[in-house]
């Protein structure tokens, strides 16, 4: 039975939607992500599928083909889902989380230093460059350097060319306060095994670029810190200044003691295909971390993939503790989160993919997509923040948690707030006590396509599609929710049972939403309300739903 909030109206059939599994590009995530659906302005014939009629890994720049069964990594490479082969998931067995009081790599808690082997790289599609050959030299023509036996100290500003291998040594920068040094990276390999390969003590910025056509690596191979308070070296790359990754070449950058590419400061990267694979983090800022281009491969096997540390303001007035992403692709796999910003996370174009042990995409403040195509293919919580705003891109979450959260302030406060103004926004969860959407305060739509399933909703009230503490109010666009039971529970407040929040009940549901009852079967169906086309599968049953949308009036509907 279907019936409009507030005016009853006759609908045949139900709503369901797929969840899909992919393997993500680069060999880098064995996924799993929800909705195979396709919803479009064109009249109701013939479109089926995803957006644009094709389903992401069909399409040029996005998933390629090649199916995880069971959530499985592939048989020919690929990622495994966070803690296995790599031990427990964060938070199980009473094991802190990774990346604090010694975690190493195998998940295994540390209070001495050991030795330990590098992530598995070609799980991550990682290759560590091999055809690197000759003696290890340096050349300038504007600066100035001294070598002792393997260590190479640059000691002013200048560019510096750095070529052939340079075994268990490091390259220091000790130059003024005031001082941009530049080194150039022509086919070069730094491995170091007491302190980090390419260390800036002293300096204003320092660029390190790939040149055009190069493969270039820095190995740590350090054993695992065990002092995370001690950030002497903290990283296989680490710098005191400002940081700056680019060129048209590539660069591998591997530790096993702590962070892959590490500054005080601030982290740009532009136009490089950067590997960077690590038992805490993959890259950190604690400024704050800028990818303007490139291609990225991010592991981290005890941590975050994009990490930031710092939340107050600078001397200059600038936020610190913003992971901003302009372009570029980026793939992730990280035991911890994929994005753990200390202030905002602002993603304005590119294609992200994520699997990750705890949240896909954290911020302590304000998460914000503005474009770009976002993956979250395997996470416990999918895109998290104080406030999430959704104004542009398409995106897919799956999550065994939450797959949206609005976090506030937390307690009773309800002051978080889910905003979508546009952009495409697919999500499914998986679970027991999880919801689809969940804000600690409301939900505010005005534009864009949202579609959310969780098929283990309940009649308590305890699951649900959209949970809300405060209210939900859609002026604009289309939702889709499935998996929300109407008439359980109450508007606002305490749910049901241990579930908190208050889209429960048919007095919560926005003005104008079309709810139904019962149990929907597994299957293929397609909504087709005027101007909207909606066609999509779902392998699990779900229990009564609601569909907000413009297209929506009075009247009589079928889903077939």
């Amino acid at each position: 039975m279907f019936q409009r909030h507030n005016e009853a109206i006759g609908i045949k059939e139900a709503l369901f939607m797929e969840k899909y599994r992919k393997h993500i590009g680069m060999k880098l995530l064995a996924a799993g992500l929800a909705a195979a659906l396709v919803l479009s302005t064109a009249a109701c014939a013939g479109n089926n599928g995803f957006p644009g009629g094709e389903i992401p890994g069909e399409k040029p720049g996005e998933m390629p083909d090649g199916e995880a069964p069971d959530g499985s990594a592939p048989e020919q490479g690929g990622w495994m889902r966070p803690g296995q082969n790599g031990g427990k998931r964060p938070g199980q067995n009473g094991n802190e989380r990774p990346g604090q009081n010694g975690w190493g790599p195998n998940g295994n808690q540390s209070n001495e230093k050991e030795s330990v082997e590098a992530p598995d790289l070609n799980e991550a599609g990682i290759t560590v460059p091999e055809s690197v050959t000759g003696a290890f030299t340096i050349t300038t023509y504007d600066g100035t350097f001294t070598q002792d036996g393997n260590v190479w100290t640059i000691t002013s500003a200048g560019t510096y060319v750095l070529n052939g291998v340079l075994d268990d040594g490091q390259v220091r920068i000790e130059a003024n306060g005031e001082d941009t040094v530049e080194l150039d990276l022509n086919n070069t390999a730094i491995t170091c095994s007491f302190d980090s390969p390419i260390l800036a003590e002293s300096a204003d910025k320092l660029k390190i670029r790939a040149m055009d056509g190069t493969e270039n690596l820095v190995n740590d191979t350090r054993p695992l810190r065990t002092d995370e308070n001690d950030e002497d070296g903290a990283g296989a790359i680490y710098a005191c200044c400002d940081l700056s990754l680019s060129g048209e070449g590539s660069l591998t950058v591997i530790g096993t003691y702590n962070n892959a590419v590490h500054t005080k400061d601030d982290l740009k990267i532009k136009e490089m295909t950067l590997s960077a694979a690590a038992p805490n983090n993959a890259l950190k800022g604690n400024d704050s971390v800028t990818v303007e281009s490139g291609t990225l491969k991010l592991l981290s096997t005890g941590g975050d993939g994009i990490k930031t540390e710092n939340d107050d303001v600078s001397e200059k007035g600038n936020q610190r503790g913003i992971i901003t992403v302009e372009d570029g692709k980026i793939g992730i796999w990280a035991a911890t989160d994929g994005f753990d910003a200390s202030y905002d996370v602002l993603i304005k174009g590119g294609s992200i993919d994520v699997t990750a042990g705890d949240d896909g995409i954290h911020a302590e403040k304000t998460l914000q997509i503005d474009g770009g195509t976002v993956t979250v293919a395997d996470s416990s919580e999918g895109l998290e923040g104080f406030d999430v705003n959704v104004n542009g891109g398409v995106i897919h979450v799956f999550a065994t948690d939450d797959a949206v959260n609005a976090s506030g302030s937390g307690g009773m406060s309800n002051d978080g707030l889910i905003t979508v103004t546009g952009g495409e926004l697919y999500a499914e969860v998986t679970g027991r006590d999880v919801d689809g959407i969940d804000s600690n305060g409301s939900y505010k739509q005005t534009g864009g396509i949202v579609i959310v399933s969780n098929p283990y909703a309940d009649a308590s009230g305890n699951m649900s599609a959209v949970d809300v503490a405060g209210k939900v109010d859609v002026t604009g666009g289309m939702i889709i929710a499935l998996g929300t039971v109407p008439g359980q529970g109450q508007k606002g407040g305490f749910g049901g049972f241990f579930g908190m929040g208050g889209m429960r009940g048919t007095s919560a549901l926005p003005e104008g939403a079309v709810t139904f009852t019962g149990t929907l079967n597994a299957g293929a169906h397609s909504f087709c309300c005027g101007s909207v086309n909606a066609s999509f599968t779902l392998k699990s049953a779900v229990s009564g739903g609601w569909i907000w949308s413009e297209g929506i009036a009075s009247g009589n509907y079928t889903l077939n």
